[in-house]
């Protein structure tokens, strides 16, 4: 499975965010994840051996392979920085592979840390 790239995603540190993501074959067809599952990765540019956050995601439609990760404002309390996003998806067979990744830049709240 080719390995795609994702756009840039930005938050600043703090917030709630709702990521929604697609997951595609190698030719383009989206993954259908009736019966299976996804996650959401989060580590630190040029680490990717120290994961910061892991996030179980909702498969809001299976059959069109679109599932969203959720952030809670707590996840990111003192996060300032670029971070790598990875996706990993398992289908009905539990095959797992990462389907995705891209960058991640979380900017610090005002007033964090005073």
């Amino acid at each position: 499975m080719a390995t795609q790239i994702l756009p840039d995603e930005e938050m600043i540190a703090d917030s709630d965010k709702l990521l929604t993501f697609t997951a595609y074959k190698d030719d383009g067809t989206v993954i259908n994840l009736i019966g299976g599952a996804a996650w959401w990765y989060l580590s630190p540019s040029g680490d990717p051996n120290h994961q910061l956050l892991k996030r179980r995601c909702s498969l809001t439609s299976p059959v069109g392979g679109i599932f969203t990760a959720f952030l809670d404002d707590v996840d990111t309390v003192g996060l300032d920085g670029e971070y790598i996003q990875q996706l990993e998806v398992r289908d009905s067979n539990n095959y797992k592979y990462r389907t995705a990744q891209g960058r991640f830049l979380i900017h610090p709240a005002i007033g964090e840390g005073l």
